[in-house]
């Protein structure tokens, strides 16, 4: 009676462990999936600064010289510098291959992940 109840408390752990083995591969395959679409991303980021940029090459080669339009002119230029992906490397925005962690397991109980678009499209 005691083999049989130790040998099933060792069939059950055995299915407990394979059953986290598949949570945490699904967990990891989601975190690179989250992590690829983050990056894609990134494009509308480029296209958002690109749009900015026609007005302000407008005012840019406007007739007046004033000191406010120069100092506008560099503000806006820093604020497009800082939305541009582009301008912080190109790696990040044409690789997509993600490296996880090797401790990452998608058990994170403080940091529930974001909905975005994909997310409401697959439910």
């Amino acid at each position: 009676m005691l083999k049989e109840q130790r040998l099933e408390a060792e069939r059950q752990k055995a299915k407990a462990e394979a059953a986290e083995k598949r949570r945490v591969k699904a967990a990891r395959e989601q975190e690179i999936l989250r992590r690829q679409r983050a990056r894609l991303i990134n494009l509308e980021a480029w296209e958002r600064a690109q749009r900015l940029r026609l007005p302000v090459q407008a005012v840019e080669n406007g007739q007046s010289n004033s000191s406010e339009k120069a100092a506008w002119l560099e503000w806006a230029k820093a604020q497009i510098y800082l939305l541009d992906p582009i301008e912080s490397g190109l790696s990040d925005l044409l690789n997509l291959k993600v490296e996880l962690e090797s401790y990452f397991s998608g058990c994170s109980f403080w940091n529930k992940a974001p909905d975005d678009w994909w997310s409401i499209e697959s439910e």
